[in-house]
């Protein structure tokens, strides 16, 4: 177990089998803050920033070794951009201003095709849209109409925008597709609660809403293909909860330290689900968040799992997972800009620590002694963050238990 205090609470994060991550910075375009929004299956990763002119916000596309800059639909006269999703051929879609430069539409952007205007339909109240999500099929979710109230969830499909109607409320939102086409979401009820739903193979006259907390709403974000729904719930008591959904269980909350609040964003096939947490103003006099994952299970934040983070940078936010554990966040800094990022798993050591192929007490003496700074190469460094600690003492406990 690791202990961690934040904001004058102390938690308790399990760290024996969770995995360690490195940072990978993506930067920026040397204007201002940027941040990554989601990872692709292919290790590439989409988000949006201060744009190279330094006055609007521009979507960018990294293909694992340069972020490429994502125009809006007016260019080159000016506006803005935000990339929302990605998927494993490149293709982001988001929303930006459009030819007119007068309205935001949803778009997507490939690597041979620039930018795109995905459209807005006739039936939608408004000249108004986003791309939420977008699968290796090239189906689209997100969202059309007028804000703040006048929003109607959409899916483009097969070469149709589908309306996805509300559940008696005035606005719904598609917020995730998978694989199998099934969407995810939220539509508004009457009252004007939320509830999630899924649409499964797209088919809206299928929509099944989901159960949300007694008293309160919920969103749900995204939908892997186990058909295993993640979200966010508000209590009657207006506290605010990661939630997931699936056949077998229906609604179940994820978890967090006590007096924490949390949101679920992205989950993948491996059922690792990654958001943020937070502390009530109340409780902790801040309104800082800190980026968090349930990894088998288990709620960790991120910023005790990353080993080469040597320029105190803290991670506030993640919205994407993909399967192979990479995950899409920030870093973000008191005195400077924010930098795109991911996260990319590391082989953890099996804890042997001194190199005889057993792990045992051997193992922990060679830590003990080794304990402090220690450059490279030093084979009780079992994380790899140049310090022989405690994190390296749990190591050899956890290869020990296997």
């Amino acid at each position: 177990m690791i202990t961690s205090t934040l904001a004058g609470l102390t938690t308790v994060t399990s760290i024996l089998a969770a995995p360690q991550f490195e940072i990978i910075d993506i930067g920026t375009f040397g204007t201002g803050p940027c941040g990554a929004h989601d990872i692709s299956e292919v290790d590439t990763a989409c988000g949006q920033g201060t744009a190279p002119n330094g006055l609007n916000q521009h979507a960018f596309y990294w293909d694992g070794q340069t972020m490429h800059n994502i125009p809006p639909l007016n260019a080159p006269a000016g506006g803005n951009s935000w990339g929302f999703a990605m998927n494993g051929h490149g293709h982001v879609v988001g929303y930006a201003n459009s030819a007119s430069g007068n309205a935001f539409h949803p778009y997507k952007w490939t690597p041979d095709g620039g930018t795109v205007d995905l459209g807005v339909p006739t039936w939608a109240v408004g000249d108004y849209g986003q791309g939420k999500d977008i699968n290796d099929s090239g189906t689209v979710v997100g969202i059309v109409g007028s804000v703040p109230y006048n929003l109607r969830g959409c899916i483009w499909i097969n070469g149709e925008m589908l309306e996805v109607p509300t559940f008696g409320g005035n606005d719904s939102q598609c917020l995730a597709v998978n694989e199998l086409n099934d969407v995810v979401g939220f539509s508004r009820l009457e009252s004007g609660k939320m509830r999630g739903f899924v649409i499964p193979n797209g088919n809206v006259d299928n929509i099944i809403e989901l159960e949300a907390p007694e008293g309160g709403g919920a969103q749900a974000t995204d939908i892997n293909e186990q058909r295993i729904v993640c979200g966010w719930g508000a209590n009657e008591d207006g506290t605010y909860h990661a939630l997931k959904w699936s056949l077998e269980d229906g609604m179940e909350y994820l978890g967090e330290p006590s007096g924490w609040e949390t949101f679920a964003y992205d989950i993948n096939e491996s059922g690792w689900i990654v958001g943020k947490a937070w502390v009530p103003p109340a409780v902790s006099g801040t309104t800082t968040d800190h980026a968090c994952a349930w990894i088998d299970g288990e709620f960790v934040l991120l910023e005790d799992l990353v080993i080469n983070n040597v320029d105190g940078a803290e991670f506030r936010i993640c919205r994407g997972v993909n399967e192979h554990g990479w995950i899409a966040t920030s870093l973000a800094w008191d005195d400077q800009d924010n930098h795109a990022a991911v996260l990319r798993p590391v082989e953890s050591s099996n804890g042997d620590a001194n190199g005889d192929g057993v792990v045992d007490t051997d193992d922990i003496l060679a830590v003990i002694s080794a304990w402090g700074p220690c450059e490279p190469p030093c084979d009780a460094d079992l994380n790899g963050d140049g310090v022989v600690g405690t994190d390296d003492l749990l190591a050899v406990l956890a290869g020990w238990m296997q």
